[in-house]
């Protein structure tokens, strides 16, 4: 059995104050761009439009009708629930 991994090197930024702001939706909103960003320099490195191919994602992530959740490939629902 082989397995093969790609490590993207994610260094994730800790937040200045101790504790998260009153409004989670801000901290989600926040850690969901630095998570596109970092993805989108992942691919500009492999020589790619990083911002094309995320956007791509996320377009592709919010047509996906409810029937199709869970019947695609492991990373496939992974890759959605990032990009949903």
């Amino acid at each position: 059995m082989f397995t093969i991994g790609l490590t993207a090197g994610q260094a994730w930024e800790l937040p200045s104050r101790s504790t998260l702001s009153d409004k989670f939706e801000d901290y989600h909103r926040r850690s969901r761009r630095q998570l596109y960003r970092k993805v989108e320099l992942l691919l500009a490195s492999r020589g790619k439009d990083g911002k094309a191919c995320v956007l791509k994602a996320i377009c592709r992530a919010a047509m996906r009708s409810r029937t199709e959740i869970g019947k695609r490939p492991f990373m496939e629902e992974i890759m959605h629930a990032v990009f949903k």
